[in-house]
C-alpha cells in the first residue's frame, strides 16, 4: 500500500517572482501512484493558474473515474478534462491575456 510519507515534491522558483508550475500526488488503489506536473507556460498571462487548474483536474478525473483496468483510456479521459478546463478559463480573454501550460 502506498502511503502519503512515502513520497515528496519540491519546485524550484526559477526568475520569476512568483511559482508558475504546479504538481500533485494522487494514490489510485493500493499499489498505484499518479504523480502529475504541470509548466505554466511562461510569458504567458496566468500560467500559474493554467498548470494549476490542469493539475487538478486532471487528478479529480482519474481519482472519481476509479476504474483503473484501462490505465492509457483513463489517461486520456482526464488529459482531455484538464485540456478542457484550462480552455474555459481562457474563454471571454484577449488573445494577449491568454494562459497556458505544459
Amino acid at each position: 500500500m502506498i502511503a502519503e510519507s512515502q513520497f515528496s515534491g519540491r519546485l524550484w522558483q526559477g526568475m520569476r517572482d512568483y511559482q508558475e508550475d504546479s504538481y500533485l500526488f494522487c494514490p489510485l488503489g493500493e499499489d498505484a501512484l499518479l504523480v502529475v506536473l504541470s509548466d505554466g507556460m511562461g510569458g504567458h498571462q496566468g500560467g500559474d493558474i493554467a498548470s494549476k487548474a490542469a493539475v487538478e483536474n486532471f487528478v479529480k478525473e482519474c481519482h472519481e473515474a476509479g476504474d483503473l483496468t484501462d490505465p492509457p483510456g483513463l489517461l486520456r479521459t482526464a488529459l482531455a478534462k484538464a485540456n478542457a478546463e484550462v480552455a474555459k478559463a481562457n474563454e471571454g480573454r484577449d488573445e494577449g491575456e491568454l494562459s497556458g501550460c505544459t
